[in-house]
């Protein structure tokens, strides 16, 4: 494929794409593969690869959620208590 193309479609050499006919129109795009998300909701398409371990991967998705906002938890009292002084 196409490096220029490859680029627009946000893919790899090696990934999978899709071709759909849309009324006599051909359309290529990305095969939406593994996790991803869609809003706030991760969503699994199509296979992960065999090694891959979903348990850590929602584990260490929610360690990150956790950290975040208990840092953000943690400047909000501190900012309380500095402004109430």
């Amino acid at each position: 494929m196409n490096p220029e193309v490859r680029e627009r479609l946000g893919v790899q050499p090696g990934d999978k794409v899709v071709i759909e006919d849309r009324g006599g129109e051909w359309v290529l795009k990305a095969a939406k593969t593994g996790l991803c998300w869609e809003g706030n909701v991760l969503v699994h398409r199509g296979e992960s690869p065999p090694d891959f371990d979903i348990v850590a991967f929602i584990n260490a998705q929610r360690d990150e959620r956790d950290a975040e906002l208990s840092a953000s938890a943690a400047e909000r009292i501190f900012s309380f208590i500095v402004s109430s002084c």
